[in-house]
């Protein structure tokens, strides 16, 4: 499914197994992972039209977004790998605030950016502008989200053998990194794997900060106040375990059919709730939106009768009240209205 892609290109045979397994997979008629939710009626949102941002001479029919806070960014790739990345302000597509142009090595993804600042992943190590950054303690990443001065990534750090899986802090001006919230340990390297396994991003507003997994039920949340602080994790209704990840000829990594679904694609966050875009729905011909508290109790549901359901979600963009949807070629806009 060409909507779900993984965020970083790090290791160039888990890139390829993720292609060939997204050419064979197909969804079960019969879904999955559902619960019984609660629909309201859905008059706080009001959606626009939908904009078209691929340009004709990309050499990708599909449309490339980035995390850019405060920006929503764009890119597009020509032929000698160079990204043209677009920066809009105010979640308003049609107002292009400013370009860059940044050529990216082979295996290097790009994961942040803003009109200065192209920071990207290879080999796990973190580049600003093509130079890698060293930090105090040694990690690899797996992504990443940036706030001022401040980087929110989650990692792997090898520490006498133990091999953990956590998010951390670190505080750019004085090169501190802060362990935040630790999720896994293991004897052994899962970095590959966990590439997989936790697929997915980071979302910001409000000075909240979020950790979506689209293969899995898990959600983390984040306090922002010149650092990031550790708030709560916790798993939507639909209570899907993590993917299965296994490997073939050539060591290539994949999923397992029949046990990898797509589970919640973006998040909106407000002052006292959070609002997940779920795939985990019978009703595939509508846009499906979750409520829960920060704590994660769930609180109702929406349903909307647009063009696209969560499954086409590649991208969710929000400053305050307005939202913007990436999808594989358009752009939706939609405003939360603020009852008097």
């Amino acid at each position: 499914m060409k909507n779900i892609k993984i965020s970083h290109l790090i290791i160039i045979n888990v890139i390829i197994g993720i292609i060939l397994f997204f050419n064979f997979y197909s969804f079960s008629k019969d879904p999955k992972h559902i619960f019984t939710r609660n629909f309201i009626s859905n008059s706080d949102f009001k959606f626009f039209n939908k904009t078209n941002l691929v340009k004709k001479d990309s050499t990708s029919k599909f449309l490339y977004t980035l995390n850019s806070y405060p920006f929503i960014g764009i890119y597009n790739t020509d032929k000698n790998n160079v990204h043209t990345i677009d920066f809009y302000a105010d979640n308003n597509v049609n107002k292009k605030v400013n370009t860059t142009s940044y050529q990216s090595s082979p295996g290097e993804s790009i994961i942040f950016s803003n009109p200065k600042e192209v920071y990207s992943i290879k080999e796990g190590s973190i580049l600003k502008n093509h130079e890698k950054i060293n930090f105090t303690i040694p990690f690899k990443a797996i992504n990443l989200f940036k706030v001022n001065n401040t980087m929110i990534c989650l990692v792997e750090i090898n520490n006498d053998s133990l091999f953990r899986t956590c998010f951390i802090s670190i505080d750019l001006e004085n090169d501190e990194v802060t362990i935040i919230s630790n999720i896994e340990d293991n004897s052994t390297s899962k970095y590959a794997e966990n590439i997989l396994k936790f697929s997915g991003g980071f979302y910001f507003n409000n000075n909240i900060c979020v950790f979506l997994t689209n293969k899995s039920s898990n959600v983390w949340v984040f306090n922002y106040n010149k650092s990031f602080k550790y708030f709560n994790h916790f798993t939507t209704l639909d209570k899907t375990g993590y993917p299965t990840i296994i490997s073939r000829e050539n060591d290539l990594l994949y999923y397992k059919r029949g046990e990898t679904f797509s589970t919640n694609t973006g998040v909106l966050i407000f002052d006292d709730y959070l609002s997940l875009f779920s795939c985990r729905s019978k009703e595939r011909e509508k846009l499906i939106m979750d409520n829960y508290t920060f704590t994660g109790k769930y609180i109702n549901s929406l349903k909307h009768n647009v063009n696209i359901n969560s499954i086409d979600i590649n991208k969710v963009f929000q400053k305050k009240n307005d939202i913007s949807i990436a999808t594989d070629q358009n752009f939706y806009l939609l405003s939360k209205v603020t009852k008097k």
